[in-house]
């Protein structure tokens, strides 16, 4: 591995790249500005202001033309990527985005919560999942509502799953429910999908499998306290850095073996390309595991943490307090 370039940014929110552009998003008072750059020469492509807050623990999605992004006034607005002319508008009411936004074709997809009024204050332990239709910004459906503390929801092509409190809800893209699996305790992560199965992961080393055709369990399996989300590698395993350790995780049967060592504590969850791991670590390394070769390696980019990798043109991007670092790998 090794850096490119280092680009200096002040007020940083968040930063994502759909494999034609690098997406920089920063907060000044009210509004937000929008960078746009070209993923190999880092040459800006346009840069805009909204003119409003946006939710900094809601991922926006891009499609060919727009970007689309919830607000905490309980908007999905949607801009155009280059011009940054608003051309997409949806009202969901009383409700707020609490997740990632997600689409397809012809929708988007978010979980929201439902606020209540209790002592003076506006406490949300309600959600649903709702759907916007892309073209008009009318809501289409919202599923039933789910209570609990609320994890996240994790979509795919044809169900969505979310987990709120100790049941994790499969829906079909219509909002019906089409099973739920009880938990024995609270997770921390959204729900891990492989080819057979749904894992849902804590911060304190516990995994509760789940076949993915009926939610029914499978089994649970202990690993070890993280601050990582674990990542599906292939077929039916996943891998979860815990601590300084790297554990492989065969949810089939439930066997867990330790594939390396890091050097320090990791604290981002990791991103999987081309058979590697890319995470960063609390000393502000990036390092890169090759699942095949067994091989550990990393780059030392800051004296402070580093932030989410994220893969640009099969490299990485990742930001640091000094900005972000570009990585060919």
């Amino acid at each position: 591995m090794k850096e490119k370039y280092c680009h200096s940014i002040e007020n940083l929110v968040n930063y994502f790249c759909d494999g034609i552009a690098i997406y920089v998003i920063t907060e000044f008072k009210s509004s937000v500005m929008l960078n746009v750059f070209d993923p190999e020469s880092f040459d800006k492509l346009s840069t805009f202001t909204i003119r409003t807050k946006i939710h900094g623990y809601s991922e926006p999605c891009v499609d060919n033309e727009n970007i689309y992004f919830g607000t905490p006034s309980n908007w999905i607005l949607g801009f155009d990527k280059f011009s940054g002319e608003r051309v997409y508008s949806s009202d969901l009411g009383t409700m707020t985005v609490v997740s990632d936004i997600y689409q397809d074709d012809n929708n988007l997809y978010a979980l929201c919560g439902l606020p209540i009024s209790h002592n003076m204050k506006v406490d949300i332990n309600s959600f649903c999942v709702c759907v916007v239709d892309k073209s008009s910004g009318k809501k289409i459906i919202q599923s039933q509502t789910m209570t609990g503390e609320l994890i996240q929801m994790s979509f795919l092509d044809d169900f969505i799953m979310v987990s709120v409190g100790n049941n994790v809800y499969k829906y079909n893209k219509s909002c019906e429910v089409q099973n739920v699996g009880k938990l024995n305790s609270s997770f921390q992560y959204s729900p891990t999908i492989t080819d057979k199965y749904v894992c849902c992961a804590s911060a304190i080393g516990t995994m509760e499998i789940f076949n993915k055709t009926d939610m029914s369990k499978h089994m649970n399996v202990l690993v070890a306290k993280n601050n990582s989300a674990p990542i599906r590698a292939f077929n039916d395993k996943v891998y979860w850095f815990t601590g300084k350790s790297l554990h492989a995780v065969r949810l089939d049967n439930g066997a867990v073996t330790k594939s390396c060592q890091t050097p320090f504590a990791i604290e981002s969850s990791p991103v999987l390309n081309n058979d590697k791991l890319y995470v960063s670590d609390q000393k502000g390394n990036l390092l890169s595991y090759d699942i095949k070769r067994k091989k550990l390696h990393f780059i030392k980019l800051s004296d402070e943490k580093l932030s989410k990798p994220v893969i640009v043109d099969n490299n990485i991007l990742v930001a640091s307090n000094k900005g972000l670092h570009y990585v060919e790998v």
